[in-house]
């Protein structure tokens, strides 16, 4: 069976999707055939850096006019339209890739690779099967595309969405979003804190920085310290040399106020880190959020960017199983009250265990050898 995957570089989480799913299928099923293709970079570079270059710049630079793109590109207008045009017409570059490889089945990642290889399949008369993964927990419209075979999607609310919104149920999947199954383990958390050189029985923080961002993350850095509690924390700064760097530098200057701090850039073995921790300080990204809950980490969110991340924020705070932090310094009150609160902690974790899915890649995967003995019955 051959596999092509289609992702893209609008954020870490879709590629990260698209790697679990890949890594699974090649460790089970050896004889199968599979291959990840950055779509955006397939097309071109120009539309590439057009999508996710300007992605990132509006992310770091103006999250308030993403935002409202975001919330503009989820509804019928005539500049959606447009935009659904211009895609339908760069996606044909996408022929040639699909044509060379012959897949048996697609699986795209990312909302725009769904768009694109949707207009391929009407276009050119092309019935591969298509699996879409939506790698956030709200729905949009980008999702929605009629040669979509199958819609991977992370809860039960968000199925309704869909259907709401015109979706046939039989092609929802309520799945979760696919990750390294390593997530799965469970580990005793003193044992891990100890391989990892920090003390086994006290309160653990993980924060995870990601790629955008500075001054919020010291900030709430700053903040702990000045709560009075017996605490050690992990920071991972993830690939922002900027932000080590100055973390590197107020802990040989200043120290860690009392609170033993294990400073690290980009890890391999995040899952680690996940189990070790009592509580996760990050932003919202769908893959992260994953990852967390199938590590029972509940989480304390920061400066969501307005579109999906806000909207993940939405759900998860709605759900118990995050809280939202005050900007900066301020965050110290609210992050001592949950601290302090060891039922409510716990309650918050039960509700990632209750909600996260399990096994998506699994699930994923037998969806994909289903459909592919749908089509050949066909």
């Amino acid at each position: 069976m051959r596999i092509l995957i289609f992702s893209a570089s609008t954020g870490g989480g879709h590629k990260k999707a698209a790697a679990a799913l890949e890594h699974y299928i090649k460790k089970i099923a050896p004889a199968d055939e599979v291959k990840t293709i950055d779509a955006l970079k397939e097309v071109g570079k120009s539309f590439d850096k057009l999508v996710s270059g300007g992605y990132v710049f509006l992310a770091k630079h103006a999250p308030g006019i993403y935002g409202k793109m975001y919330r503009v590109s989820d509804k019928d207008t005539p500049l959606n339209t447009l935009v659904e045009r211009v895609t339908a017409f760069k996606s044909k570059k996408l022929v040639y890739a699909i044509s060379d490889y012959a897949p048996d089945v697609i699986v795209t990642t990312h909302p725009f690779a769904a768009e694109m290889v949707s207009a391929v399949k009407r276009r050119h008369g092309i019935n591969t099967p298509l699996i879409s993964i939506v790698t956030d927990f709200a729905p949009h419209k980008t999702y929605i595309q009629d040669m979509v075979n199958y819609l991977i999607v992370s809860s039960d609310e968000m199925k309704r969405k869909f259907e709401t919104l015109g979706v046939p149920s039989g092609k929802i999947r309520t799945f979760g979003i696919p990750i390294d199954p390593v997530f799965y383990h469970t580990d005793s958390k003193a044992q891990l804190r100890l391989e990892l050189g920090l003390s086994g029985d006290v309160p653990t923080l993980l924060m995870m920085a990601g790629s955008f961002g500075v001054a919020d993350v010291f900030d709430i850095y700053e903040g702990i310290l000045s709560i009075e509690k017996n605490l050690q924390l992990i920071i991972i700064t993830g690939k922002n040399k900027k932000l080590y760097g100055k973390f590197e530098e107020r802990l040989s200057k200043n120290g860690d106020g009392g609170k033993p701090t294990k400073l690290l850039y980009f890890v391999n073995d995040v899952y680690k880190y996940m189990h070790a921790s009592d509580l996760l300080i990050t932003k919202p990204g769908g893959l992260t959020v994953t990852e967390a809950l199938a590590s029972r980490l509940p989480m304390a969110i920061f400066k969501a960017f307005p579109g999906q991340e806000a909207d993940n924020e939405d759900y998860l705070v709605r759900s118990n199983m995050a809280i939202k932090l005050p900007k900066g310094r301020d965050c110290a009150p609210v992050l001592k009250e949950l601290l302090d609160d060891p039922e409510r902690l716990e309650k918050m974790k039960s509700c990632c265990e209750e909600f996260f899915k399990g096994k998506a890649v699994e699930s994923i995967y037998k969806l994909i050898v289903d459909a592919c003995g749908v089509i050949a019955d066909e």
